[in-house]
């Protein structure tokens, strides 16, 4: 586990600050602004469809007042944590990542649509549910992978599988 690395020390300074009721969000901003990756993240966040915005949000003092200190640490930490664990040539540490946030985004939407109060809450567990996968991929790749081969959990294998599985379904209504 000593292979696991540590997160950047903006992030960290970022999580401890957005922690602090006494925190602004120019005093976020000048942190996010050390990394311009992750200034860059937060800027296009905010200026996505997803919060329909009229007019353009050019500042990170304003992207970090409108997503709020919760979204903005989030997305710190998912994006940092990616960082981390993106030097494996395979592309695992992008599959994980897609499916990760895919996830969080169908279950913050799940949440909201279902009333419940906590929905960004159910975001960050989704966009985390899979954290075991980047620590077991960073600290034993090949045991990794070779669990993945052998328990057929590609995508592909996953869809063919079901896909099988369908049509046998079909087959059995049509003969009964």
């Amino acid at each position: 586990m000593q292979n696991i690395p540590s997160l950047p020390p903006c992030v960290s300074e970022l999580l401890r600050a957005t922690e602090d009721p006494g925190t602004d969000a120019g005093y976020v901003a000048g942190i996010l602004e050390k990394d311009v990756g992750l200034a860059t993240k937060v800027l296009r966040l905010a200026n996505s469809p997803l919060y329909g915005l009229r007019s353009q949000v050019s500042t990170i003092t304003h992207a970090v007042s409108m997503l709020g200190f919760k979204t903005t640490r989030e997305l710190a930490f998912t994006a940092s944590l990616f960082r981390m664990f993106d030097s494996d040539p395979s592309g695992s540490p992008m599959a994980i990542w897609r499916h990760s946030v895919c996830t969080a985004l169908a279950s913050r939407v799940l949440g909201r649509h279902l009333g419940i109060e906590a929905a960004e809450d159910v975001f960050a567990a989704a966009l985390v549910h899979d954290i075991g996968k980047f620590v077991l991929l960073q600290s034993i790749p090949q045991a990794f992978h070779s669990v993945v081969q052998l328990t057929g959990l590609s995508r592909k294998a996953a869809r063919r599988r079901a896909r099988t599985r369908r049509q046998q379904g079909d087959g059995q209504k049509i003969t009964n």
